[in-house]
């Protein structure tokens, strides 16, 4: 695995640790007040949903990068 797949998944790791703690900080302040939103409540929810999505733009970069390197090692070592 390359430096810059290893990379990329370090960052992922790191920013999916932190959405689940943010999840679950929201999911317990909702077991407390039920029917009670804030602004932080709505501050949190977009954070969680921006997270996701640079969730999802890590997974694409590191499965554009496995299959970079997928072709380049079938590319470089023909079978016979």
């Amino acid at each position: 695995m390359t430096h810059a797949v290893q990379e990329l998944m370090n960052k992922k790791d790191l920013v999916g640790d932190l959405f689940n703690q943010l999840r679950v900080r929201r999911q317990r302040s909702t077991v407390r007040q039920p029917n009670h939103s804030t602004k932080e409540d709505a501050e949190l929810e977009d954070t969680l949903g921006q997270m996701l999505m640079v969730l999802d733009q890590l997974d694409s970069l590191i499965g554009i990068y496995s299959l970079y390197l997928l072709h380049a090692k079938t590319v470089s070592c023909p079978q016979s």
